[in-house]
């Protein structure tokens, strides 16, 4: 897929162009939906795609030998830890679009706004889901 057609659809993604309940029309036909949700992840496939291999990179430069660590920067381990944790969530949510579960979220079961996926891409949550508080201890909502 081309540079120009990742950007055109990531930018539909974002304005929420194909997203139902939006206010723009799908003729009614989520066949129309389904085509346009399956391009827009393809195109997020992509974006994943690059996001690993920019931590892969990340982690390499963080592997080479430093002579010593520059006053007021951040630990090399620590920031080593946050790219892992980064491209394990980029793995899982490749492994999920390969099992054509990318996109749907593990709270509702519904799917996830591209737009969401956009902005946050290796999400496994609605932003509902996201905001949502767990619920209070049994204890906390007898008043015990």
């Amino acid at each position: 897929m081309h540079r120009d057609d990742r950007d055109t659809i990531a930018q539909r993604a974002l304005t929420g162009a194909t997203r139902p309940g939006s206010g723009n029309k799908l003729r009614g036909d989520s066949t129309v939906y389904t085509l346009s949700r399956q391009r827009e992840l393809d195109v997020l496939r992509v974006l994943l795609q690059e996001h690993r291999c920019r931590y892969r990179t990340q982690l390499r430069l963080l592997d080479e030998p430093q002579s010593r660590q520059r006053p007021g920067t951040i630990d090399r381990s620590t920031l080593a830890a946050a790219t892992w944790r980064r491209l394990d969530d980029i793995e899982h949510a490749l492994h999920a679009l390969e099992g054509g579960r990318y996109g749907v979220c593990t709270g509702c079961v519904s799917d996830i706004p591209i737009d969401h996926l956009a902005r946050h891409p290796a999400a496994n949550r609605c932003p509902v889901c996201s905001s949502a508080r767990p619920p209070a201890p049994v204890e906390h909502r007898l008043g015990g």
